[in-house]
């Protein structure tokens, strides 16, 4: 009799795990493969809970390399309103950079930068810089920008282009003429935050060396710049921060300069109509 109620209570045993093996492969779980039922799949997840954690990592662990792709950051600096707000979009939108600050001044720019934290600092300035302003604040202020890790990318018209040979030597790390598309202006962009430095085939063009053009000194070039102007050489002395007496001999030595390369220079309407067909002095500027 014990015999035969033991075999009995294993029998029982049996048909009870192949019962509870049935209830395993559930509809429930059937319909986890199938992805039908939100309620299933987190029933059948709570069975096996290691695949569900696992999963839980996975996506933790993206999210956390996606928050690692930080947005590069880009500043502005361009006085002309639709120019400006113009750049800001297409750096916004198909160039995907965050753009943290817009002015038409570049001062305005490290005012700005001084009041915040490093880390809203810009990555790039795109800046029209020309013409510079005569006391040299441009090209100080492009230097800080440089010396603090921030690139610099002129886009300018470049017509001034003895001004644009200046800026280069102050150290820009790229330079877009206006006249170029809006694909190689972007395209310059992603060089320069890249590390490139960049002058566009236009802007090339557009400040091509003219063996016409003097070689004029930094305090010459001011002078001439505010003298065919029509600022008096007193005017012109004080605006760079010099004696008269000093610019008129800085005056003197730009004529020798012109002669030199065989353009005769007698008066100052000479001077302004040369320095107007090398690019030096904007004929429509009031």
């Amino acid at each position: 009799m014990a015999t035969s109620s033991s075999r009995a209570t294993r029998a029982r045993c049996c048909r009870t795990r192949r019962s509870s093996a049935r209830r395993t492969s559930s509809p429930a779980c059937s319909e986890r493969r199938s992805g039908q039922n939100l309620g299933a799949v987190a029933s059948c997840s709570a069975q096996n809970p290691l695949s569900w954690s696992m999963g839980t990592s996975a996506d933790e662990g993206m999210a956390r390399r996606a928050s690692k792709r930080v947005r590069r950051r880009v500043a502005v600096v361009e006085p002309h309103v639709l120019q400006r707000r113009g750049e800001v979009r297409l750096l916004s939108g198909p160039a995907r950079l965050d753009v943290v600050h817009e002015s038409d001044d570049i001062d305005d720019l490290i005012r700005w930068m001084g009041e915040r934290d490093q880390t809203r600092w810009p990555h790039l300035v795109v800046a029209e810089l020309l013409p510079l302003d005569p006391t040299g604040r441009d090209l100080q202020a492009v230097a800080r920008l440089r010396s603090a890790g921030v690139r610099v990318l002129l886009v300018s018209s470049l017509d001034i282009r003895h001004e644009f040979h200046r800026i280069r030597a102050a150290g820009v790390d790229g330079v877009v003429s206006k006249r170029d598309d809006l694909e190689v202006f972007t395209d310059a962009v992603a060089r320069v935050l890249a590390g490139e430095t960049v002058i566009t085939e236009r802007a090339q063009a557009a400040a091509r060396d003219d063996s016409r053009l003097p070689q004029l000194s930094l305090q010459e070039a001011r002078v001439l710049e505010l003298y065919v102007d029509g600022h008096s050489i007193t005017a012109a002395a004080e605006a760079i921060g010099v004696k008269p007496d000093t610019a008129r001999r800085y005056l003197k030595r730009i004529k020798q300069k012109y002669i030199a390369l065989g353009h005769p220079v007698r008066t100052k309407i000479d001077l302004v109509r040369l320095a107007w067909r090398h690019g030096i002095a904007d004929p429509d500027a009031p």
